[in-house]
């Protein structure tokens, strides 16, 4: 398997194509048990939104629909602004699998 960098991507930092397709936003849950729910009130209201069952996900911002905490150029240089209060779903990510190599190709266009 190739070895990807993810500070060199960030598309799984992008809402994915089927969210996309049903105009759902709803990408990046943040748990109950997040450090960023029970520690950083303030800092969630700020970055995060509720949806209408009140659960909470990262905002996201701009045509790509990219998580509000993303910083860089996607595809070039990227870093995450809360790398240490980022939610449970994002410390999941493993870079390569199916999920990483679907972000890849909508949003880098790459063929991997």
């Amino acid at each position: 398997m190739p070895r990807f960098d993810c500070q060199a991507c960030g598309a799984c930092c992008c809402n994915t194509r089927r969210n996309r397709a049903s105009g759902t936003t709803d990408y990046i849950e943040i748990e109950k048990t997040d450090v960023l729910f029970r520690e950083h009130r303030e800092q969630l209201r700020q970055l995060a939104t509720r949806n209408a069952d009140g659960v909470w996900f990262m905002k996201l911002v701009g045509d790509d629909e990219r998580c509000i905490n993303l910083e860089g150029d996607v595809g070039e240089g990227v870093g995450c602004g809360i790398y240490k209060l980022r939610p449970s779903g994002c410390r999941r990510v493993e870079a390569g699998d199916e999920e990483c190599l679907a972000a890849r190709r909508l949003h880098l266009f790459s063929a991997v």
